[in-house]
């Protein structure tokens, strides 16, 4: 079954990823920017339309939709919070790592398991955060949110490397202790 996204729903999901301040301003500019890189690419006038609550609404199927984010990954880029200089320091170091991966060809897809925060690396974490204050607890399943999609985008190629889901988890993941700990 094919899975479809209203443009609304794209839009909200590329504030939440790029860090864009949600105001009006903001809004209307990503929206004209996708309706018209939409019409660019054909898929706006012959988008499907469903009633979402009392209008209709288009919607896109998710092959649309990946077409969408790569011609306006850019733009979010320029108008979002994410530091480009550190996201294309991290997509040239996957690159190299693909190409060494390549060249040596000993890695193995079937020996892939996903890592769990170990109960020494939650212990560790926790009397660092105790340091003088007293924290919430650790954001577990965060934290192995970050972990599965970090290791699992070792298998991908570096397209998948590069997206803005993975830079952001391999970034917490490097602080683990500003990431996962907050005070109470």
């Amino acid at each position: 079954m094919m899975s479809y996204t209203t443009l609304s729903e794209f839009i909200d999901e590329q504030i939440t990823r790029f860090k864009i301040d949600a105001n009006e301003k903001n809004l209307n500019k990503i929206r004209s920017k996708c309706v018209r890189t939409l019409k660019e690419l054909n898929f706006w006038d012959n988008a499907e339309t469903k009633l979402v609550e009392r209008s209709k609404t288009k919607i896109f199927p998710q092959w649309q939709i990946d077409e969408l984010y790569k011609k306006t990954e850019s733009y979010f880029l320029k108008i979002g919070n994410i530091n480009e200089k550190e996201l294309e320091n991290y997509r040239k170091k996957i690159y190299e790592m693909f190409e060494e991966r390549s060249n040596s060809q000993n890695s193995s897809t079937n020996d892939f398991k996903t890592r769990k925060v170990q109960k020494s690396d939650k212990v560790a974490l926790m009397i660092e955060a105790l340091y003088s204050k007293y924290f919430e607890p650790i954001d577990e399943k965060k934290w192995n949110h970050d972990l599965e999609i970090s290791e699992s985008a070792d298998l991908f190629d570096e397209e998948v490397q590069g997206r803005i889901e993975v830079f952001e988890a391999r970034k917490r993941l490097k602080n683990p202790l500003k990431s996962y700990v907050k005070e109470k």
